[in-house]
């Protein structure tokens, strides 16, 4: 049980790590629509 809650952890590190990586990718690009919008305008 210890070695699969151990397991556990490490997946949800990495899935954690993932999507903070995503969210920050998404909103890099949003940040860019934005100011290309605001330019624009």
């Amino acid at each position: 049980m210890i070695s699969a809650s151990l397991n556990l952890e490490a997946i949800l590190g990495s899935v954690i790590s993932t999507v903070t990586g995503l969210v920050g990718h998404v909103l890099d690009l949003v940040g860019g629509l934005l100011g290309s919008v605001m330019t624009l305008v």
